[in-house]
């Protein structure tokens, strides 16, 4: 089925138009953020990305339990109101003449924490929302698509948007952008209110740690998924070694002075990411299991024909080959995810996705940072491509056998 097609049923055409501009704001936000940071603090601003990702870690395993509890549609609203209102003090503190580094942490951390609580309850909406099977596949698809289109159109607006507007400013247009999935989820309040309401559990931080447990333990039965997470978890941290940092420090090398090489290889990932969402998302009676599973294994072969690229051409060719590996795993997982859960727990479910991602993210920081300084970057490069295509072989192998980790 091609993901168009669910674009055809006006909910879903509203509740993705809603996040596709609300995640190309976000594109606005990242960057003046860091920019702002890095003229504030220098190089320092890159403790911003880790911290964003600890906030993450630490509001994930409260917002899973809470969005199970509460109703989805207005969870989804009030955090995009809060990130709008976070985005906003930025510059209005400009204008007073207040702003600070202080503040653009608080902000990090307000914004990080408010997307902790928003993508959990958009994937726990998703079953009574759309009910058929391939219908949902599709729908998976184009949502999880948005944030690749949005690096592709935020990259191009920004560029002109520069022309006129300081990066202080940046934030006044990330924060309009928020308005508008709050827009076109207010009118859809029949259509989440058949969202079926939680069983109330145990109160306090005793209940959202047995919570929690229940849920994992679930995961733990279906192989497939659990060998997904540890997949993804080793994915993130692959991606700050390699294309953070090492694909900077290796087009350096390959290609010295050629800075916007690294802009064009970035591109042909987006491209590749698109693409592979397509492709993925347009499938039918197909073994999701293996396909997610298998992904690690494209994903790593990119990375180490990255490590072996002699000039633009081949390293844009690796980077889109890697890029499948995203699609393959994400839009699978999805799937399953609300296939094997009740709609009751698939918040929690997702919220343990986004900890367990951004423990990779922070993990990957740390090794980056360290494996550079040590050996070849090729060297580094090419291993972690490697461990990545083991991962992959053996979840294929052993996540396809229904078995869990042990």
């Amino acid at each position: 089925m091609n993901i168009f097609v669910p674009l055809k049923r006006p909910r879903i055409a509203s509740i993705w138009a809603g996040l596709l501009v609300s995640a190309t704001g976000d594109q606005f936000y990242q960057i003046a953020l860091v920019w702002i940071a890095a003229s504030l603090v220098g190089s320092e601003a890159g403790y911003l990305t880790a911290t964003q990702a600890l906030a993450v870690c630490g509001v994930g395993l409260l917002s899973g339990v809470l969005v199970d509890r509460w109703d989805n549609r207005r969870t989804m609203m009030g955090a995009e109101l809060v990130r709008m209102l976070a985005l906003l003090s930025v510059p209005l503190a400009f204008a007073a003449g207040w702003l600070g580094i202080a503040q653009l942490y608080l902000v990090a951390i307000v914004t990080a924490s408010a997307r902790a609580f928003y993508q959990p309850a958009l994937q726990a909406s998703l079953p009574v929302l759309v009910p058929d099977t391939d219908v949902r596949l599709a729908t998976n698809s184009l949502l999880d698509a948005t944030r690749r289109f949005a690096r592709i159109l935020g990259a191009g607006m920004i560029g002109t948007v520069a022309l006129v507007l300081p990066p202080e400013h940046f934030f006044v247009v990330a924060a309009a952008t928020c308005l508008v999935p709050v827009l076109t989820l207010a009118p859809l309040r029949a259509a989440f209110g058949l969202t079926p309401q939680a069983i109330r559990g145990v109160g306090g931080l005793r209940g959202f740690g047995i919570e929690f447990v229940e849920v994992f333990r679930q995961i733990a039965r279906h192989g497939p998924l659990l060998w997904s997470l540890a997949g993804s978890t080793l994915g993130n941290g692959a991606w700050n070694i390699v294309f953070v940092l090492g694909l900077v420090l290796h087009v350096q090398n390959v290609l010295p002075g050629e800075i916007g090489a690294y802009g064009y290889v970035m591109a042909a990932y987006g491209v590749g990411n698109v693409a592979a969402t397509l492709v993925v998302g347009s499938l039918r009676r197909v073994s999701l299991e293996r396909i997610m599973l298998a992904s690690r294994i494209f994903y790593g072969g990119g990375i180490v024909a990255l490590a072996l690229a002699p000039n633009v051409a081949t390293l844009s060719l690796a980077a889109a080959i890697a890029s499948f590996g995203g699609p393959m795993n994400d839009i699978p997982f999805l799937a399953l995810m609300q296939r094997h859960f009740a709609a009751r727990q698939i918040g929690r479910v997702y919220a343990f996705r986004l900890v367990v991602d951004s423990v990779g993210l922070l993990a990957g920081s740390v090794i980056a940072a360290l494996a550079f300084a040590a050996f070849p970057i090729p060297w580094v490069i090419g291993a972690t491509g490697m461990a990545m295509i083991a991962f992959g072989l053996l979840a294929s192998w052993r996540g396809a056998e229904g078995k869990a980790l042990s």
